[in-house]
């Protein structure tokens, strides 16, 4: 996952699914933009659900599962 314009920091970010079951992660952000994988990834695997993830208010891009 990319970041960006977050100030050094942990941050809980929320895996959002449109099916709900919604589930939060803690990461460490250290510099903007950063690239991470902490082996903590929104998995989804219920066909035509909708994935975004929210750090504070901030939300990323919506997916659809294929």
């Amino acid at each position: 996952m990319s970041v960006n314009g977050f100030s050094p920091g942990t941050y809980t970010y929320w895996c959002d699914f449109g099916s709900g079951g919604d589930q939060s992660f803690q990461v460490g952000i250290s510099s903007s933009p950063q690239t991470f994988d902490n082996g903590r990834t929104c998995q989804d695997g219920i066909r035509g659900d909708t994935v975004w993830v929210t750090i504070g208010s901030v939300s990323s891009n919506t997916i659809t599962v294929g």
